[in-house]
């Protein structure tokens, strides 16, 4: 919008320097003028002058509007937003259309490959199963945002100003997903597998093992979806959590998100036809496994850059790297020497080793954090 010939134009006569705030560092002055406003949501358009009222914008930007609030604070006037004519519904559709979109950011995008892996290995198993464990990745997607709504709720009750992705704010929780996308990276490329050990239990364990994989799926979409809303889901965040929202309306709208992120999977399980039309299982789905790590190593970078704007001191960041490169050798030997062919007591012995690295360098990571 800003970037419109006219609209920048005018920004460049009046001088207008355009800065851009987020939840991803803590800031007292963001906090403050979050505050201020009364909007805990994103998008939040701010067009501000030393000694004239504050114009502030409405969710869904025009050029025009954006061009009447310049003007406005040019002039010294009051700015009054156009009140948005947009009804209830519409605002649940663009929530079910902006948690179908999530589908496609590059937070989310490894978890299609994921997910269409494990359909087309489903593919001979019974219509319930399959339907299962779609029904199962949806409850984890859906319950997982609304443990986040709920959280937010409870946090502005008790007087906090937070708003959606409050979490991308503690280097803690950035840490974790940061590890967990590198280890998720090694096992898909084949340095190791998680869970193994289980490949000679009896075949209902693998089944209850196929169901638990199937909601903690959905719960790890949800995880790494928050970073990436912004793009479809800016303006109806914005409206969910605002103060004239009541609690059930907003948790509402975040049930409308998961059910949408979780829609394409839902029709797959729901409708075996369309199952059918993925390619045979056989040697691509290897393929794809391990081509999906790579955008799993590109988001645990991403997560890095994240940690380095959270963290004051520059050492930390490298400190951190080389703490995953340490956390990718254990997930090496937990694979080299933990294998079933290896004998007991090397078996015994490297997934002590690759377990001591592991735990020993995330403590140590966590412990330079307090």
């Amino acid at each position: 919008m800003y970037t419109q010939p006219e609209v920048a134009a005018a920004l460049a006569k009046d001088g207008v320097v355009l800065m851009k705030a987020d939840w991803t560092r803590k800031d007292e002055v963001i906090t403050a003028e979050l505050k201020r406003y009364e909007r805990e949501g994103v998008p939040l358009n701010v067009f501000l002058r030393k000694d004239t009222t504050p114009a502030v914008l409405s969710e869904f930007l025009t050029g025009d509007e954006v061009l009447a609030a310049l003007a406005a604070v040019r002039s010294g006037r009051a700015y009054q937003a156009t009140a948005t004519q947009h009804g209830y519904g519409v605002w649940l559709l663009l929530a079910f259309g902006g948690g179908a979109l999530l589908n496609l950011m590059p937070c989310v995008f490894p978890m299609i490959g994921l997910k269409v892996l494990g359909f087309a290995k489903e593919a001979g198993a019974a219509r319930a199963t399959v339907i299962r464990h779609g029904l199962l990745y949806s409850v984890g997607v859906v319950l997982s945002f609304l443990a986040l709504a709920g959280l937010i709720l409870a946090l502005k009750a008790g007087g906090g100003s937070v708003g959606w992705g409050f979490q991308m704010q503690s280097p803690g929780f950035v840490l974790a997903t940061c590890v967990l996308m590198v280890t998720l990276g090694l096992s898909l490329a084949g340095v190791f597998e998680i869970g193994t050990g289980l490949a000679g239990t009896a075949a209902n364990a693998e089944g209850k093992g196929g169901s638990a994989g199937a909601f903690f799926s959905g719960v790890l979409a949800t995880a790494v979806a928050t970073p990436c809303t912004a793009p479809g889901l800016g303006a109806a965040l914005g409206f969910a959590l605002d103060k004239q929202r009541s609690s059930g309306e907003t948790l509402l709208f975040f049930t409308v998100i998961g059910l949408g992120m979780a829609l394409p999977y839902l029709l797959l399980s729901a409708f075996p036809r369309l199952a059918a039309l993925l390619p045979r299982p056989g040697e691509w789905m290897e393929t794809l496994k391990q081509a999906m790590a790579f955008p799993l190593f590109a988001y645990a970078l991403f997560l890095l850059w994240v940690l380095s704007a959270l963290v004051e001191e520059a050492s930390w960041v490298r400190d951190a790297s080389l703490g995953l490169a340490v956390i990718a050798a254990a997930c090496w030997v937990w694979g080299r020497w933990g294998a079933p062919h290896r004998t007991d007591r090397e078996r015994l012995v490297g997934k002590a080793v690759a377990a001591l690295l592991y735990v020993g360098t995330l403590g140590y990571l966590y412990g330079t954090l307090a």
